[in-house]
């Protein structure tokens, strides 16, 4: 490997190994879902244990949480 190529590896393996902060919707749940607007919210993000929440919408994604099935309105 080159010396740039070892930098650009390097670089690499400390964004692989960074905390990325959780995004909060305004319930203050963290987003762990999004899609784009094009498609509609796969069935499989609503199943006996959680529900997706829709949260926000930009100009092409939707963002979602979850709560337990028992807690969704």
């Amino acid at each position: 490997m080159s010396s740039r190529e070892r930098t650009i590896w390097q670089q690499c393996l400390t964004l692989v190994h960074a905390s990325i902060p959780p995004a909060y919707g305004p319930s203050g749940r963290p987003l762990v879902y999004y899609h784009d607007k094009s498609i509609t919210k796969p069935p499989s993000w609503d199943n006996r244990r959680y529900h997706a929440i829709h949260e926000l919408t930009t100009a092409h994604f939707l963002f979602y949480s979850i709560l337990p099935t028992d807690a969704a309105p």
